[in-house]
């Protein structure tokens, strides 16, 4: 166990109460912070490290709220991320069957299109044919599984998203020229896609028979795989007993005076292979307390938000320029808009468009209304870049 030396940052967990302020009965200050415990790990995250903001960092990624380099508060809208492979230690990376799937890909992968004036190119083939196969191979493997039918479709709607996106992405990798920043975000946005598939596929291969159980006995812990964060006793105790790595948030007011303690520890910050600097001119994703959306929120990246770096997609000479009075927006208009200096200032540019233009605008769905807010405070740094990615979205599902 370990006690946060700070507090949690300025947000509201669903589901954690609060920590009772003031005396004790004997004069004595009560203890301000909370306690992470768990039954099955030997460390302790420090919950206290994660920003407010999800920012894109250098490599792609986005700290803390990476699913694929932190675990994750649960939440049953993203009940696979306790299941999502951990990045092993470097010894064993080299020989890992999946690790490109942590890859850091650097500007030597980068190969620049020959006579293009502007700066787009590929990715280096040979890895571009990895990930390829990367993607193939996993395909295989969910649609065999689907095709048994041992469950609902319903239940396979994650699994299929998931296989989806890392399909889109693998195809952009082969053949869409992209700039440097483009094809970054695409390598990382297809390592996340893999590894949400993987997770989905593994519930259904190995952890889903767990939960069917009915056994007293508790498995082995599985170091592989990230676990979760969770201030919810019951939570907790499921998870444990499958041998998934969990970590138990509680106020010290709900620390049970008789608890046993293997041992007390400090609270650890990621690993130095995770990257903290955030990447130059790009604005925050998402802001806003720890919830299914904000798990999704390093997926908010969609193969429409993708600058290919074709002649098409720019305005060329003698094209007719949009009139004032159109309603339509064209997606090059505000690619070209040279106020927008940064890639999230002509993402957040094109999505509004799209937002305000859509059939779906005004259709009562909550998540329209946050997405309607949210850009309506993007001067303020608080803007989704995706729209609608959970309750409201049809691919998108929990287990049945």
């Amino acid at each position: 166990m370990a006690e946060l030396t700070t507090d949690l940052p300025a947000f509201v967990v669903a589901g954690l109460p609060l920590c009772i302020r003031g005396a004790l009965g004997d004069g004595r200050e009560r203890p301000l912070q909370y306690i992470v415990t768990t039954p099955n790990m030997d460390w302790i995250p420090d919950l206290t490290l994660e920003p407010l903001f999800v920012h894109l960092r250098r490599d792609g990624r986005f700290y803390l709220h990476d699913f694929t380099l932190w675990p994750q508060w649960f939440f049953p809208g993203t009940y696979y991320m306790p299941y999502v492979r951990r990045r092993p230690d470097n010894n064993d990376l080299a020989t890992h069957p999946y690790r490109l799937a942590w890859y850091d890909l650097t500007p030597d992968d980068f190969v620049n299109e020959a006579g293009c004036l502007t700066e787009v190119g590929t990715l280096r083939e040979t890895l571009a044919q990895e990930f390829g196969k990367m993607e193939r191979d996993l395909s295989v493997k969910i649609v065999e599984l689907v095709a048994l039918s041992h469950y609902e479709r319903k239940e396979y709607r994650e699994l299929q998203y998931a296989r989806r996106g890392m399909h889109t992405a693998a195809v952009i990798l082969s053949f869409a020229p992209q700039t440097y920043l483009m094809t970054l975000q695409t390598v990382t946005y297809f390592q996340r896609y893999f590894l949400e598939a993987l997770a989905c596929y593994e519930y259904f291969t190995i952890w889903k028979a767990r939960w069917s159980d009915t056994g007293d006995g508790v498995y082995e812990v599985d170091r592989s795989v990230m676990g979760l964060v969770t201030p919810s006793l019951d939570v907790a105790q499921n998870y444990f007993q499958i041998g998934v790595p969990v970590w138990l948030v509680r106020p010290p007011s709900e620390i049970p005076s008789g608890m046993k303690v293997g041992c007390q520890t400090w609270a650890i910050g990621p690993d130095i292979r995770v990257v903290k600097e955030i990447y130059p001119g790009t604005a925050p994703i998402f802001s806003g307390p720890p919830s299914a959306e904000r798990n999704r929120a390093c997926q908010a990246l969609r193969h429409v938000h993708l600058d290919l770096g074709h002649a098409a997609q720019f305005r060329q000479p003698g094209d007719p320029s949009q009139s004032s009075g159109s309603t339509g927006a064209r997606t090059h208009d505000y690619i070209l808009d040279r106020s927008l200096t940064s890639y999230s200032g002509w993402v957040h540019a094109i999505q509004y468009s799209r937002f305000e233009n859509s059939p779906e605008k005004d259709t009562g769905c909550e998540c329209r209304e946050i997405q309607r807010a949210s850009f309506a405070g993007h001067a303020g740094g608080a803007v989704f870049m995706g729209v609608c990615t959970s309750r409201c979205a049809p691919e998108r599902g929990s287990p049945g």
